[in-house]
């Protein structure tokens, strides 16, 4: 197992052993549900982030909380540790962009 997948495990476990297992979100997502077109989706400005991801789904709107899956975790860590293996990462900048 890469160190950044063990570490980022650790943080995770870290932060969520002081939640309260009772705890609840109170707040809805004010979109989910909502039919409308693609168009209508496009126009809609999401930039005040009320902490969920919204999709268009066939004339539907889906939403999900914001945050990483635990499968996307895995992606990241395999992405950290192939750039850890890159000289871009020995030098701690891109040589170019």
């Amino acid at each position: 197992m890469s160190s950044a997948l063990s570490e980022e495990r650790k943080r995770r476990k870290t932060a969520l052993s002081g939640w309260d297992s009772t705890l609840v979100r109170l707040q809805k997502p004010r979109l989910a549900g909502r039919r409308m077109s693609l168009a209508q989706f496009q126009g809609l400005d999401l930039s005040d982030s009320d902490g969920w991801k919204y999709e268009w789904h066939i004339g539907v709107i889906e939403s999900e909380e914001e945050s990483a899956k635990n499968k996307e975790w895995l992606i990241v860590a395999n992405l950290l540790r192939a750039f850890e293996g890159t000289p871009h990462h020995r030098r701690g900048k891109p040589s170019s962009l």
